[in-house]
């Protein structure tokens, strides 16, 4: 039994050391200030774009988004998610629109 406990607390202290990640975006372009806003918050940015001001940056702390958000240089910070598309069920057809509806004949087209 106390192997198990220690694997599992291993396991949950292993997955703390890694950390999340985040979407942090600067208030225009992604430059030095925000590379020092995210290391004195605790984070490691892992990729950044500087025209569109986003990056993503791995932090383990908790109190990563309350930190980072100080002084001005970050505009926003959210945790990243991962979302996975699927197929709908089922499927319906669409109507074909009437041949009454075009625009070549609806007196309020460009208008």
């Amino acid at each position: 039994m106390k192997i198990k406990v220690m694997v599992s607390a291993l396991a949950l202290s292993a997955g703390l050391a890694h950390g999340a990640s985040y979407v942090v975006s600067a208030p225009s372009q992604w430059g030095a200030a925000q590379e020092s806003a995210v290391a004195a918050a605790g984070g490691r940015v892992t990729y950044s774009h500087a025209a569109s001001g986003v990056a993503i940056v791995e932090a383990a702390s908790a109190n990563f988004l309350k930190d980072v958000r100080r002084g001005g240089a970050i505009a926003s910070a959210a945790q990243d998610t991962v979302r996975q598309w699927q197929r709908p069920l089922a499927s319906e057809a669409l109507e074909a629109i009437p041949a009454s509806i075009a625009p070549a004949n609806d007196t309020l087209y460009g208008f």
